[in-house]
């Protein structure tokens, strides 16, 4: 009996229409939804930043849910300025802030086996204010993705000769970017506009 070669059984199969799975008897993958979130949940990162004056550090924090942005740049990235950072975000925003998820970072975090007797100073901060405290797993760090996409998009965007100068156009980017940018993923709202249809508004300047 003679038998065909799989080139030669494909070629049949293109020949009757047949070549392919109907779409329909394919399996159907359901897509994951992701958890919703409400306001209050923030993305904590640092980056850093180069003039020509020298180096500075950009601290960043983004809400999971509204997608605003606040940012500073200081001049060292220590425990003290991770803990000033996250004050001066917490004044900046008209809603209770539940959930913040940072790095492991000596600035956010203790290392395992030292100082367990005393509170980190920025889980101190975050027990004050009834703030849930998480850390990004291990060698996981596209867990804290929201954060760090937008601190290459500022890293990538400003390039200047002065920190001062710098500093000013962060403060023109953070403007744009939460008050005239509208997001896809806001249904074409830009964050404080979604912040708006939420109930939420006073924004602070940035």
């Amino acid at each position: 009996m003679p038998t065909l070669s799989r080139s030669g059984l494909h070629r049949l199969y293109q020949r009757h229409g047949i070549s392919n799975l109907s779409r329909s008897a394919e399996p159907v993958r359901e897509k994951k939804a992701f958890k919703r979130y409400p306001l209050g949940y923030l993305h904590i990162d640092i980056t850093e930043m180069h003039t020509a004056e020298g180096k500075a550090y950009l601290f960043v924090a983004i809400d999971r849910t509204s997608k605003f942005v606040y940012a500073e740049l200081h001049e060292q990235m220590m425990r003290k300025d991770a803990v000033s950072f996250l004050e001066a975000t917490l004044k900046k925003l008209p809603y209770k802030v539940t959930s913040v998820l940072t790095g492991n970072g000596m600035q956010f975090a203790k290392k395992n086996g030292t100082e367990s007797y005393r509170a980190h100073p920025f889980d101190a901060v975050c027990y004050r204010q009834g703030i849930e405290h998480w850390l990004t797993k291990p060698f996981h760090p596209w867990t804290n993705g929201q954060v760090e996409r937008i601190n290459r998009t500022i890293s990538k965007t400003f390039h200047y000769a002065s920190l001062k100068q710098l500093q000013e156009h962060i403060k023109d980017y953070l403007w744009a970017y939460n008050s005239a940018r509208p997001l896809r993923s806001l249904e074409r709202q830009t964050p404080i506009g979604f912040s708006s249809s939420n109930g939420i508004n006073n924004h602070s300047s940035f």
